[in-house]
């Protein structure tokens, strides 16, 4: 969905336009320091005329997208047979464009360390029922995605308006909760585990939505340079921090026949908040499971929807056993008092034997709040964890990674980043480009071999010549290394947040590693206890480490801790 990036950079300059909005609502938020006023809704038909006109390069970008980065991930998710044969032989996009119902107006007035500041927000609702075509060739059989449907509600943020051009420091695109994905199919029944094929691709699509623009990810466009604000509009701070208590469920239904005892399902949970999910154990053939396990959830909206879906696992397809799907705020209101059963709900479109589920799913829910303070970071060595809290996580660690200097590349190289902290890895694939504010200082190519003839005339070393020239040494190799360009800048602007205990004890690790061939360039530590000898509790920082040099945002927070005695019902 970056396709959506370039189209709402131009809407921006539509806004001067004026909108028929509606008398505004007032209402506050005591947990914060903020206001928030919401709108009404307007028509979205002026900018319904502009996607028109883009649909064709935005067809040509998803393509792209599903051949260059979804089609790989879905080959290493399947079996080895079965990937190795998939492919996406056809794909378009169809000439019905996506389309945005309405439009609806909020703003918010926060307290920074800078003082008061205001972002504004458009709300869109985004559907796409097109005539979309997908060919897809696996185990020598063609599978076809005849209707592909997407809805959701985007957001765009101009976040912290200004006094002075261009009135607002920059652009923040997002979904607070993954667009919902159909796929009608045809074919395949020649192939074995057609569940299970039907059932990947479309979990490594909405993954690739997560990842692009999904809270906690989003798409930001910077438009004032007077400081640095990347990671402000790519990553702020989340208002709470959501801590899910998956107990158990009662009267599931059984999927897997028996010839000799009764039915029964092997039941497990997946539960998804924005763009993360988590997936519990298995509890083998059991209609009244108990998990027991605790998952923590960044929280930026008190209407982000908590989506938890069971299912029965399966060698083939696994099969549905139901879901909940709350917002935030009512989970919370629910519980407020203790554990909660929550009625599983069937799929909209379910056959009429799965819509007979009457189960259910046990949960407690608490939000803890996030501060910034560097005594209570500092003292958090110090406090001892106890029974009641020892699932909680005590802080929020920060890492946002602007770029990495690495040993000279061709351009197109691409690597794989990996973040890592107490054995949890977040991992992104970056692509070496030539950096827009370094393309004035390239060499020109008809100069580069020039330039390579005479630093060899004195005698120079491939090895010198390779550093002074910032190439790859085995470039000189090259009948024409003017033919490439190259770079030794991997740019990154990528955001990580890590749950952590005690500070002092955390180490974020960054690992490099190129894709093919396949091997690590570097690696660097990045030390949290550095972070707690600064006010701020936040370091912008360049370390170096063999052959890679890379330069972080680091910060800490202290996650309150608050605990509710829940007895089981």
């Amino acid at each position: 969905m970056s396709c959506f990036a370039p189209i709402l950079i131009h809407c921006a300059e539509w806004l001067s336009v004026e909108l028929p909005w509606k008398q505004v609502e007032v209402s506050r938020r005591s947990s914060r320091s903020y206001s928030t006023y919401t709108g009404a809704e307007c028509n979205a038909d002026w900018l319904n005329d502009f996607l028109t006109e883009l649909w064709p390069r935005i067809s040509a970008h998803v393509t792209a997208m599903l051949k260059d980065s979804v089609e790989p991930k879905i080959q290493e998710a399947l079996p080895s047979v079965l990937g190795q044969s998939f492919r996406f032989s056809e794909v378009t996009l169809g000439d019905k464009p996506l389309q945005l119902d309405s439009i609806r107006e909020s703003a918010n007035n926060y307290q920074s360390r800078t003082g008061t500041v205001r972002d504004v927000f458009l709300k869109l609702d985004v559907v796409y029922e097109g005539d979309a075509h997908v060919q897809i060739s696996a185990a020598g059989a063609k599978l076809g995605i005849h209707h592909l449907t997407l809805t959701g509600d985007l957001q765009v943020c101009f976040k912290e308006l200004m006094d002075r051009p261009p009135f607002f420091t920059g652009i923040s695109i997002f979904f607070a909760n993954t667009p919902k994905i159909d796929m009608k199919w045809t074919g395949a029944a020649k192939v074995l585990a057609i569940g299970k094929l039907k059932h990947t691709i479309q979990r490594i699509i909405s993954q690739q939505l997560d990842h692009i623009c999904v809270l906690p990810r989003r798409i930001a466009i910077e438009m004032d340079h007077t400081e640095d604000r990347l990671f402000r509009l790519k990553a702020p701070w989340p208002i709470g921090i959501l801590r899910l208590h998956l107990i158990g469920a009662r009267d599931l239904q059984a999927m897997d026949w028996s010839l000799f005892g009764q039915n029964t399902s092997d039941p497990y949970a997946t539960m998804r908040l924005g763009g993360i999910t988590f997936t519990s154990k298995v509890i083998n053939k059991n209609l009244n499971p108990r998990w027991n396990e605790t998952h923590t959830f960044l929280v930026f909206d008190r209407h982000q929807k908590l989506d938890i879906e069971l299912y029965d696992s399966d060698m083939n397809a696994d099969d549905f056993l139901g879901q909940v799907e709350l917002k935030v705020d009512h989970v919370l209101q629910k519980c407020r008092a203790g554990p909660e059963w929550f009625t599983l709900k069937s799929q909209p479109d379910a056959s009429a034997v799965v819509k007979e589920l009457n189960g259910a799913v046990w949960l407690d829910a608490t939000l803890m709040d996030v501060h910034l303070s560097q005594d209570r970071a500092r003292a958090i060595a110090t406090t001892p964890k106890t029974e009641h809290n020892e699932h909680i996580p005590r802080s929020l660690v920060f890492v946002g990674l602007y770029s990495i200097k690495l040993p000279p590349v061709a351009v197109g190289t691409q690597y794989l980043v990996e973040a890592t902290c107490h054995g949890f890895t977040q991992q992104v694939q970056k692509t070496a480009s030539v950096p827009q504010e370094d393309a004035a200082m390239e060499i020109k190519r008809s100069e580069l071999v020039d330039k390579i003839e005479k630093l060899r005339s004195l005698k120079v070393s491939d090895a010198d010549i390779a550093e002074v020239l910032s190439i790859p040494v085995a470039a000189l190799a090259e009948k024409d290394p003017s033919a490439q360009q190259y770079s030794n800048v991997l740019r990154l602007e990528e955001p990580f947040f890590f749950f952590a205990d005690i500070p002092e004890d955390t180490v974020v690790k960054i690992q490099v590693s190129s894709v093919k061939p396949k091997a690590e360039i570097g690696s660097v530590d990045v030390p949290i206890d550095q972070l707690l000898n600064v006010a701020n509790c936040t370091v912008r920082h360049t370390v170096k480490s063999g052959d890679i040099k890379v330069e972080y945002l680091a910060q800490v927070r202290v996650i309150e801790e608050p605990f509710q005695d829940c007895e089981s019902p």
